[in-house]
């Protein structure tokens, strides 16, 4: 939007820069981010001062990370600065077009920019001071974006000509009172919340390579030099990286985050849509989370997959094959849940603390996207959540302690599929 050039002229008078400032603050692509309204704040207030603003200070004043933390592993800060700079373009195209002045998050630099977007005005001008009165952090708000969330997970698929349709209503307040429970149970806490959507093409990276990630290893991101070990041809490893480049991941999958987000919202969670690798080992261990697919597509899964009785298993064919291992069958269990292909699946939904055990995580592992619809199906289901509780054994007011469930699905023509429980287990 903004011409590029030097960074030279008169900049807006401070009144005007903090009436700027304040328009954004309460415009509509801001009004359900509360985290990017602190954000901007933090750097109206220190963009005052010449001082450059680095990265680490901006995750310990505005995302609580601990002093001296390391930002070459936690991607949270520049995550986060790029959708402040989605936000601020977003603004200005729509409610902001008519403003005389532009503000800009420049790449590589946390000082906030402002450009004059009348010719009248002036030439672009440099990052300069912005002196506003300091505002208190504000409490999480409790509501979130349902329709913009379908259109950023729509954005997030990247699935060019894809029909968003959404199969369920948003869940009304009114919505059942087990459900409402179990979701403030598990993300009731305060804290921030990640629906954390499956990296859809690391499974033909895998593939190509022939390895899976570890946790570890998929914390570095450090993918070419996978390829450059195991793939020898270059002309072949180029194109393998190139589409691994493009996160994606499936409109079933973004269906289901939407979903999940919004309920766990309106358990009180200021409640993030992130890809698999926006996340590392320390959001993972101390946040709360909803993982969503399987330890194939989202390597954080295997963090957790030796606490858990039902695991899963894949094993090479056209098609492949995935399936649950039964490490303790009780009576009347199956010792493997097996796929039928195009007909039955299984999904295992899970809720155990954070490593840390300071937070929730979800997991909703299907063995294919369907079974990982059906997942969300149940666990935001009044009927569903009621049954569950009655299987868990728990007593009216007793809280939800971990679980895991595993269903059986199956794959209706241009419905939503049915699901059954098979198996559960209480912790």
């Amino acid at each position: 939007m903004s011409p590029g050039g030097n960074f030279t002229g008169c900049l807006p008078e401070i009144e005007e820069r903090r009436a700027l400032i304040d328009r954004i603050l309460a415009s509509r692509p801001f009004e359900t981010a509360a985290r990017l309204r602190d954000l901007l704040r933090y750097l109206s207030e220190r963009s005052e001062s010449e001082e450059p603003i680095r990265e680490d200070q901006i995750g310990v004043a505005v995302f609580g990370r601990p002093e001296g933390y390391d930002t070459s592993h936690d991607t949270l800060v520049r995550v986060q600065i790029s959708h402040l700079r989605k936000k601020l373009q977003q603004y200005f195209e729509d409610e902001g077009r008519s403003e005389a002045w532009e503000i800009v998050v420049p790449k590589g630099n946390y000082t906030l920019s402002f450009h004059a977007l009348n010719p009248e005005v002036g030439v672009e001008l440099a990052p300069a001071p912005v002196p506003v009165e300091p505002l208190p952090m504000r409490e999480p708000r409790r509501r979130f974006g349902f329709w913009r969330a379908a259109a950023l997970l729509l954005a997030i698929c990247g699935v060019a000509g894809a029909t968003w349709e959404l199969r369920h209503k948003a869940p009304a307040a009114e919505s059942g009172p087990a459900a409402a429970v179990l979701w403030r149970d598990l993300f009731g806490n305060g804290q921030s919340t990640y629906v954390v959507l499956a990296d859809a093409n690391l499974i033909e990276f895998e593939d190509a390579i022939g390895h899976q990630f570890t946790p570890g290893e998929y914390d570095t991101k450090d993918f070419e030099s996978f390829a450059m070990a195991r793939i020898k041809d270059a002309a072949i490893r180029q194109v393998v990286l190139k589409a691994l480049q493009r996160p994606m991941t499936s409109v079933v999958d973004a269906q289901a985050a939407q979903r999940l987000a919004l309920w766990a919202a309106q358990a009180g969670a200021q409640v993030e849509v992130v890809g698999a690798r926006d996340m590392s080992l320390r959001h993972i261990a101390a946040q709360n989370t909803i993982l969503l697919g399987s330890r194939r597509a989202d390597p954080w899964v295997s963090v957790f997959e030796d606490r858990l009785n039902f695991q899963t298993g894949f094993e090479e064919g056209k098609p492949p094959r995935a399936w649950f291992s039964n490490r303790n069958p009780r009576a009347g269990e199956q010792a493997a849940y097996r796929v039928q292909w195009g007909s039955v699946g299984y999904c295992r939904v899970a809720y155990l603390p954070n490593p840390k055990g300071s937070g929730a995580t979800l997991l909703l592992s299907g063995t294919d996207l369907y079974a990982s619809e059906g997942g969300a199906d149940f666990i935001t289901n009044e009927e569903r959540v009621r049954g569950l509780r009655a299987k868990l054994g728990l007593k009216q007011g007793e809280k939800t302690p971990p679980f895991e469930v595993l269903l059986k699905t199956r794959e209706v023509a241009s419905a939503a599929p049915e699901f059954d429980v098979v198996a559960w287990r209480r912790y």
